[in-house]
């Protein structure tokens, strides 16, 4: 039988081909999907999946904000939020995650000055997660939600606007709260969305926003609020002036 001769060159040009395929196909990056049926979505579910993936060492994380918008609906079409932490090699570093119209969420990061404390963004999804995505009231466009830190001299009253303590899943009514503190608080605002109004986000997308029914002395009826603002309990701490709606507390 005559024996098949091959090239000692091919033998080694397949060999390496050979070899760069399982490099390329070992190096290829883990999709990170979450649902986006807005009822069936878990915060806390997703920042487990992301963070894994992220080089970023764990328990120093501090939030800067978050976004989400879900359609008339309930699919979330938009998601996305902004983060502070330290990477393996200790440089402190801000970083963006975003969900693509797919569901797959991607992200990036950049070498920062500093890391402001705020909060974990694990004790904010947690505080969401227990009052639940599916307990949200939608409006004819959705809904749309926005975590953002303030601090300085700032205060809120329920007749200019819903205004609850959120502890364990319930929203507690608060009728006055105040702050006098340089450290950050976490406001948490929930907007039920008509398709009347437009709003440019902060990434230049256009979404719907909630109407804004206001009166000449700036006093929104009950009956015409769409939209409220949460404060979780260690805010209500730093608050100077809290005080609860009928017995709220």
């Amino acid at each position: 039988m005559r024996k098949l001769f091959i090239p000692k060159v091919l033998i080694i040009a397949m060999l390496f081909i050979t070899l760069l395929s399982v490099a390329l196909t070992g190096c290829t990056k883990e999709k990170v999907m979450i649902p986006q049926d807005l009822d069936g979505l878990s915060l806390v579910q997703m920042w487990e999946k992301v963070s894994a993936k992220i080089d970023v060492q764990k328990g120093g994380e501090e939030m800067e904000s978050f976004r989400l918008h879900a359609n008339g609906v309930r699919q979330v079409d938009s998601l996305s939020f902004v983060f502070h932490g330290f990477n393996q090699k200790g440089r402190p570093e801000v970083y963006f995650v975003s969900m693509n119209a797919h569901g797959e969420m991607n992200w990036y990061s950049y070498v920062s000055d500093l890391v402001n404390p705020t909060r974990h963004p694990l004790k904010v999804f947690e505080e969401i997660d227990k009052i639940g995505l599916a307990s949200l009231e939608s409006g004819d466009a959705g809904l749309s939600m926005h975590v953002e830190f303030q601090s300085g001299d700032v205060g809120y009253r329920n007749q200019y606007g819903n205004i609850y303590h959120l502890e364990g899943g319930t929203l507690k009514p608060l009728d006055e709260i105040i702050f006098h503190s340089q450290y950050p608080w976490c406001t948490t605002t929930v907007f039920k969305l008509s398709p009347n109004e437009t709003v440019i986000t902060r990434d230049g997308q256009i979404i719907a926003q909630a109407s804004t029914a206001v009166r000449i002395n700036g006093v929104v009826p009950p009956e015409e609020r769409t939209s409220q603002i949460w404060f979780l309990s260690e805010d209500i701490n730093k608050a100077e002036v809290v005080e609860y709606l009928d017995n709220g507390n």
